[in-house]
């Protein structure tokens, strides 16, 4: 599971990974992950990994 949200005015795309599905490598594994899409370029980098708290699973995005 992961959430996927519109920043930026939609010029970026933020993608926080969560709970690892039976149908990957990784499952059972909770996830801290973020990674940002620049729309423009469609290209992907790593956002700053969270040391605080463990991994989601199961977690809503919400954009206002």
């Amino acid at each position: 599971m992961a959430c996927l949200v519109p920043a930026y005015s939609g010029a970026r795309m933020i993608l926080y990974e969560g709970f690892a599905t039976s149908a990957t490598p990784d499952r059972g594994h909770s996830f801290n992950d973020i990674f940002i899409l620049d729309v423009a370029t469609l290209t992907w980098t790593q956002g700053n990994v969270s040391t605080i708290g463990s991994g989601r699973g199961s977690h809503a995005c919400a954009v206002s």
